[in-house]
């Protein structure tokens, strides 16, 4: 790029310089901006179809995001668990499940919105949820490890902080599900949320996506129940 990296100043405390740090064309929005479109155009392959219910709650989820999402996940990923069908990729034209479960989770930064993901194993442990925490809330100020930045086979898209009430977002690839959940509301003495999922048509169809549903609001109020 004709660039002397001598005269570049690295954001690194380390004095690595990175990509982001080149003076290339374009502000440092516009480039995540056009990296997101490249994502995009992969939903354009995947056959997809969308539901979307309103799920009562005997109580309220947490009012902060990333607590908020860790009871989600828990709900959603105990889902998965007991539809395997749901729980795979296509590859090639061939059924693959997934071994290592990986949640993409849409987070708010100062450059605009990113999906760090992280893994379901140890979903159960107090642990686990600690660690998830600690990553949403880094993404939030632009720090994403590495191990964040692999690709995930589902997702959590949590609006509710923002007064959507429903969303339809998009499976991208690698993708067999996602969950799309707003803003939670008083009903009564009670709560309630909509709440939307996509899924792969290759993988079910929307008999099997609507006993998903089911099955995801029965898992979150047992998580209401016992966690509070």
């Amino acid at each position: 790029q004709g660039i002397d990296l001598s005269t570049i100043k690295p954001a690194s405390p380390l004095g690595v310089i990175k990509l982001t740090d080149l003076p290339l064309p374009g502000s440092r929005e516009d480039r995540a901006r056009h990296q997101v479109a490249k994502v995009v155009d992969s939903s354009s392959h995947i056959p997809q179809f969308t539901l979307s219910t309103t799920i009562p709650l005997s109580a309220q989820l947490s009012v902060e995001p990333s607590e908020r999402f860790v009871k989600l996940a828990r709900a959603w990923v105990r889902m998965l668990q007991a539809r395997p069908r749901l729980n795979q990729i296509v590859e090639n034209g061939h059924f693959t499940s997934v071994s290592d479960l990986r949640i993409a989770a849409l987070v708010k930064t100062p450059l605009g919105f990113v999906s760090p993901t992280v893994s379901a194993q140890g979903i159960s442990d107090s642990s686990w949820a600690e660690a998830v925490k600690r990553v949403l809330e880094q993404a939030r100020v632009n720090k994403i490890a590495p191990e964040n930045l692999r690709p995930a086979s589902t997702s959590i898209t949590d609006l509710g902080e923002f007064g959507v009430r429903q969303a339809n977002t998009l499976l991208f690839e690698g993708q067999s599900s996602g969950f799309n959940v707003g803003q939670q509301r008083a009903a009564g003495d009670a709560y309630e949320i909509d709440c939307t999922i996509v899924i792969d048509h290759r993988l079910a169809d929307p008999g099997d996506g609507a006993e998903a549903l089911a099955l995801f609001a029965a898992e979150l109020q047992k998580e209401l129940d016992v966690n509070g």
